[in-house]
């Protein structure tokens, strides 16, 4: 069965449910979550454990919300949950499915994805973890004044997703020892990086003077060097450390070379091209 006809035949057979009064369970900020579970996926994607496979739910907007219009006219409920899908199968397989180091993955029972307006200026998206679970928010005026085409936007929403589903999944460091914020947001871009998603708002690949600089771009470009040219792997393994641990010195154990030589290797190698 082709992706498409799935996803179609997915979408109407939760359509008619919510049409026979299907039970939708309200939520605390008044959206209404519409669920889907994780069995009965393609046969392709059957590598993925079951306890990688959490619940999914986009949770209904309210009417006159620009950006959750623009979104539901974009994509529609069943492009939306298969997006979710789609995303959380290819972060885990990359973060995850291949790694060296045996470290388990958190634990989600499920992934909720909202669009309402953010507090924080200029955030496009964020995730939470309210209660456990996690809940992806897409920025509603974001969404709503992109520019560009509908095509755009698309891609866009999903360079984004596949952001904020690698922080579903990504490890954190522990209290004492906190990874610096580039690098927590350099391993949810390599996600989108990887998927083929670059940002427009990156600088160019081997720009910088730090390797954990803020700066949109420059750490995720550093880690893609290193996990081609260095240490095939070297992302995931960093990610797998994160969950007891973080110190510079981590990059010379999986590497053999220091994270200063290793940005100084990145340095020449774009340098010379």
């Amino acid at each position: 069965m082709s992706t498409l006809l799935w996803r179609n035949l997915l979408y109407c057979f939760f359509i008619l449910l919510s049409v026979m009064s299907y039970s939708q369970e309200q939520m605390s900020d008044g959206q209404t979550e519409m669920p889907y579970g994780g069995e009965g996926m393609p046969d392709n994607q059957k590598e993925i454990p079951d306890s990688a496979r959490p619940q999914l739910a986009l949770l209904l907007g309210t009417a006159g919300e620009k950006g959750w219009e623009r979104f539901y006219e974009l994509f529609g409920y069943g492009n939306a949950i298969a997006l979710m899908q789609e995303s959380s199968d290819f972060v885990w397989l990359l973060v995850y499915g291949g790694r060296m180091l045996s470290t388990p993955w958190p634990t989600v029972p499920r992934i909720a994805l909202c669009v309402k307006t953010i507090v924080l200026k200029n955030t496009p998206a964020h995730t939470t973890f309210p209660d456990g679970e996690a809940l992806i928010t897409l920025d509603d005026k974001y969404v709503s004044t992109y520019p560009g085409s509908d095509d755009d936007v698309i891609t866009e929403i999903e360079g984004v997703m596949y952001h904020e589903m690698t922080h579903v999944w990504q490890w954190f460091g522990v209290k004492e020892f906190r990874p610096p914020g580039p690098l927590i947001e350099g391993i949810a871009d390599f996600s989108r990086l990887k998927k083929g998603f670059a940002s427009e708002n990156w600088v160019e690949p081997g720009q910088g003077y730090q390797w954990d600089q803020k700066k949109n771009g420059v750490t995720v470009y550093f880690l893609e060097y290193c996990d081609r040219q260095e240490k095939p792997g070297i992302v995931a393994d960093l990610n797998a450390k994160l969950k007891e641990s973080w110190d510079e010195s981590l990059f010379y154990e999986l590497s053999g070379k220091s994270v200063g030589q290793l940005w100084r290797a990145y340095k020449r190698f774009y340098k010379e091209l």
